[in-house]
């Protein structure tokens, strides 16, 4: 917050705070109230300019009514003008048009001072009597005259609109409706009008003169294009008002044949078509012009309508705000006078009389006399006498309790300095304990270490006894291995032996056939000996034969010596392996006796491992015992000597708290009970 601004809080404050609260409250709602009124004109100030903003529109709306009578006399007399016999019957035209004037002169002097209408009716009725003046003159004069005098017409139109704010309307609805009547329609029927003008002159003459030909095809799309912008506008508003459809489409829809009637008119005399009868086209045109003004005539009654309802709504909107606000105002100080009511009767008195109650009571006067009304019980001021009530008796009580406090004190600080002694020397003692403990877990870890290393050895001779019957074990494993291959190699040379007298009963066998084939061989010698020369053939082959035999019983008796030698060499190795699987059993039967006493050995060193074992584990205990036992007498080392802390605390504590005794006891002192 600026420091202004701040300046200007604090001044008020010192400000109010020098009033009495009646003249403080007095004053803001004096403050709220005017800034109710303010609001509260405000509101109305704003609705009511809608009021006469919507008012004036409607004036506008009152003056278009005789405006569009007088463009519609205008249009008829122009028509009348541009016919072949038009002088002879300006007369009653110009009858309609003094009228319709005379209407609006009414009006005129009504509302037109405030729309600032007069200079153009005034210019308007001029105009008028020039063109009403023309009867004698030629047609394209006259209709040049009546064209001034819808021109000024139409001017007064877009004058009173614009003055009226008809064209500000905000209203969507309104808005398109407007325009449609203060701009579109008399547009469309000045169009209409002067298109039906130029044809009866071209009728009457007989001749389509070049300037009203160019005219002619310049107003045919402008008619139509006024009234797609009078559709458009007339579109707009039956969307958001969907009433004002059904009371102008029968207006609106008709105008479309009338205007294709005029326009195939037109088109005739375009074509030099110029046989047409005046009268026929003059009928068009007006029937053109007369739905064009019914349907201005009640898009005026719909707009007076709308804003009639709206100028209604604001003035009930305004009316609610001027009863709010000055009901509000009404509120705000019964409001006010019943808070001051509500706060006195909750303080229980003037608030500066409680102020100067609650300043003694708070300088220690709680003998002040304290005046409350009968019956109240509730209030501020009843509740600070209940205090100042307990009060007193609290700061009674707190004298009694202050001697008390600082008599204990002293005597807590007595107690305290002994205990504190006392722990002392218990912490002294046990922590010569906790040294010997020290001491004696120290010898007990040694003894433990021993252990182990007793254990370690006992456990590598149990492995090594343990090894040694393995390897036994598989030595006679690997003996009875080889005694069974002994046995099985005596078997196959025992074999051998056999085989070898095999060989020797074929030997004889072969020796028997070689002897007796000898013979025969020497018989068959002599018997070719004795043949002769015829035989000499025979007792060659009988030589030869001898001759194999005596070579087979040579070889046989060789292998017979062989077969003799390897039989007595297979009967020694068998008597050999005998003799080596004998030795191999004993072998066996002896390393089964080791394996046995290397088992026993491997059992008894299991023992001693698992005596030994269970010594050290009972070390291993005593070990953890002692060092837990060392802990705890450390640790009652370190609570004897926070206990000795403690105690020296509490002495200072204790001395303390006997220093704020008597301080609570010179506080107590300063209240007057």
């Amino acid at each position: 917050m600026p420091s202004r601004e701040k300046n200007m809080i604090n001044w008020i404050a010192t400000l109010m705070r020098r009033l009495s609260y009646p003249v403080r409250f007095g004053l803001i709602g004096a403050v709220a109230t005017l800034a109710l009124i303010y609001l509260g004109y405000g509101l109305y100030r704003t609705n009511q300019d809608n009021v006469d903003f919507s008012a004036k529109e409607r004036l506008g709306v009152l003056y278009l009514d005789s405006a569009v009578h007088v463009l519609a006399a205008l249009l008829e007399a122009r028509n009348v003008a541009a016919e072949p016999d038009g002088p002879a019957r300006m007369g009653a035209v110009s009858g309609k048009v003094d009228a319709a004037l005379a209407k609006a002169a009414t009006i005129e002097q009504t509302v037109g001072a405030e729309l600032g209408t007069a200079k153009g009716f005034a210019t308007l009725k001029t105009v008028w009597e020039a063109a009403r003046a023309s009867d004698k003159a030629p047609v394209t004069e006259r209709i040049v005259r009546h064209n001034g005098a819808i021109e000024q017409s139409l001017g007064l139109l877009i004058t009173a609109c614009d003055n009226s704010n008809l064209t500000l309307d905000p209203d969507i609805d309104s808005y398109y409706l407007m325009d449609a009547v203060c701009v579109k329609l008399p547009s469309l029927a000045a169009r209409l009008g002067e298109q039906t003008a130029l044809q009866l002159q071209a009728l009457g003459d007989k001749a389509l003169d070049d300037v009203i030909r160019t005219r002619l095809v310049e107003l045919r799309p402008l008619v139509f294009d006024a009234h797609a912008g009078l559709r458009g506008d007339l579109d707009k508003s039956f969307a958001y008002n969907k009433e004002l459809a059904g009371k102008l489409k029968d207006k609106l829809d008709p105008m479309v044949p009338a205007m294709k009637a005029v326009a195939d008119g037109v088109d005739k005399l375009l074509g030099n078509q110029l046989d047409a009868e005046p009268a026929a086209a003059a009928r068009q045109g007006m029937t053109a012009l007369s739905q064009a003004i019914a349907l201005t005539m009640a898009s005026r009654v719909e707009l007076d309508g709308l804003l009639s309802a709206r100028l209604q709504r604001i003035a009930l909107q305004r009316n609610t705000y001027v009863a709010a606000s000055a009901g509000a105002i009404l509120a705000v100080l019964l409001l006010f006078v019943a808070l001051y009511r509500s706060i006195t009767r909750q303080l229980g008195g003037e608030p500066f009389y409680v102020e100067g109650i609650v300043k003694r009571i708070a300088d220690g006067r709680l003998d002040t006399q304290i005046d409350v009304q009968a019956g109240d019980d509730s209030s501020l001021l009843a509740t600070i006498v209940l205090m100042r009530d307990k009060l007193r008796a609290m700061v009674t009580d707190m004298l009694r309790l202050s001697d008390l406090s600082a008599k204990a004190a002293r005597q807590l600080a007595d107690n305290v300095g002994q205990v504190a002694h006392a722990s002392t020397a218990q912490s002294d003692a046990v922590a010569a304990a906790a040294a010997a403990i020290e001491q004696l877990s120290t010898s007990i870890m040694h003894g433990a270490n021993t252990a182990d290393d007793a254990r370690r050895q006992g456990d590598n001779s149990s492995n090594a006894a343990s090894d040694g019957g393995k390897v036994i074990r598989q030595s006679i494993g690997n003996m009875g291995d080889i005694a069974k291959d002994v046995e099985m190699a005596a078997r196959t040379i025992e074999t051998l032996g056999q085989q070898s007298s095999a060989i020797s009963t074929v030997v004889n066998v072969i020796r028997d056939v070689a002897d007796q084939t000898n013979l025969l061989a020497l018989n068959a010698a002599i018997e070719a000996a004795r043949a002769g020369e015829a035989g000499r053939g025979f007792a060659v082959v009988a030589d030869e034969v001898r001759k194999l035999a005596g070579r087979s019983a040579n070889a046989s008796s060789e292998i017979a010596n062989f077969a003799g030698t390897i039989r007595t060499a297979a009967d020694e190795a068998v008597v050999r392996m005998q003799a080596t699987v004998r030795a191999v059993e004993s072998g066996r039967t002896d390393a089964d006796a080791a394996s046995d006493a290397i088992g026993h050995i491997h059992t008894a060193t299991d023992g001693m491992v698992q005596a030994i074992q269970a010594i050290a584990e009972d070390l291993g205990e005593q070990r953890s015992a002692s060092q837990q036992l060392a802990q705890h007498i450390e640790a009652i080392a370190a609570m004897s000597e926070s206990n000795a802390n403690s105690a020296s605390q509490g002495a200072a504590a204790a001395r303390e708290l006997h220093t704020l005794s008597s301080q609570l006891a010179e506080t107590a002192q300063r209240f007057t009970v």
